[in-house]
């Protein structure tokens, strides 16, 4: 950590897999640098590292099963991880996953997911442009919601059905 220091490391910390019950570290490490400008690589011992912005799964409630928050801020309900059945948690649920973001079945925590990968995508662009949670989810809403000009371009494909057996009588006739 010493020399690392001079480099603006002002903590390091190993990225552990796990699997089963077992955790194994792997050779990741996720610094922490003073500075909100990365620098693009760093020494270490005698060699020189890459260095690139760690982006971190996103952050979904172990209570309410939903994104952005965590189950010590939440003020949900305990819900079921497979069915969002609320009052009881995913332990011992003998119910077949269906995720209550997308209607899919598979577990609401899928990482297969659309939801998952919306999250994992405004996670990417907090840390990549250094901007809060919520404005970044601000910006991937921006993304989805059609301009008008798109809005009226799509209503120009759109084709009117017609009778053509109707007749039109005129007050005047």
């Amino acid at each position: 950590m010493e020399g690392l220091s001079k480099q603006g490391v002002i903590a390091t910390r190993r990225i552990n897999i796990r699997r089963g019950n077992e955790i194994i570290p792997t050779k990741h490490i996720i610094l922490t640098f003073s500075s909100s400008k990365l620098p693009s690589s760093i020494t270490a011992g005698y060699g020189r590292s890459p260095v690139k912005p760690y982006i971190p799964n996103p952050l979904r409630c172990f209570n309410c099963q939903r994104f952005g928050h965590s189950k010590a801020a939440c003020r949900g309900k305990l819900t079921c991880l497979n069915f969002r059945i609320a009052g009881h948690s995913a332990n011992g649920c003998k119910t077949n996953p269906h995720c209550f973001h997308c209607k899919q079945d598979h577990s609401s925590d899928s990482k297969d997911g659309p939801q998952w990968k919306t999250e994992k995508k405004i996670q990417e662009i907090k840390i990549k442009q250094n901007i809060t949670y919520a404005e970044a989810k601000k910006l991937i809403a921006q993304e989805k919601t059609p301009s008008y000009s798109q809005a009226v371009k799509s209503l120009l494909f759109l084709k009117t059905r017609t009778d053509e057996n109707i007749s039109y009588h005129s007050a005047f006739n």
